[in-house]
């Protein structure tokens, strides 16, 4: 089988075809947190997409006190299984999974193709 990591998967997407709520989701992150010159926009623009992605794909969440996350930020990154906060054991959490789909929008159905013609996922 065919390994993809995040950062394979957001460059075989094609972003020129974003969705107004991308766009959107992306003007309002904007106020708060992108930065002033183009060189760091494009990173920041770069992150945000393999946020959202990775959230649509694994975002994770405690029953018990509600934290939601993927995995750590700091190296190596390993994903979630208990919760950091209280440590029970963490569930899909299917409802900010749709929502980051929502707002990936025609580039989530992107994703999905790359990944179930990589052989990575079936339908």
């Amino acid at each position: 089988m065919a390994e993809m990591t995040l950062e394979d998967l957001v460059n075989k997407i094609d972003w020129s075809f974003s969705d107004d709520d991308y766009e959107k989701y992306l003007e309002k992150l904007n106020t708060h947190l992108a930065p002033e010159d183009d060189e760091n926009m494009e990173d920041f623009r770069r992150r945000s997409r393999e946020a959202l992605v990775d959230g649509a794909l694994h975002m994770k969440v405690c029953k018990q006190c509600q934290f939601r996350g993927i995995r750590s930020h700091a190296e190596p990154y390993e994903e979630y299984v208990t919760c950091p906060m209280c440590g029970t054991d963490l569930h899909d959490d299917w409802d900010s999974r749709t929502w980051a789909r929502s707002i990936l929008g025609s580039a989530w159905d992107q994703a999905q193709h790359i990944l179930q013609s990589s052989g990575l996922v079936t339908a």
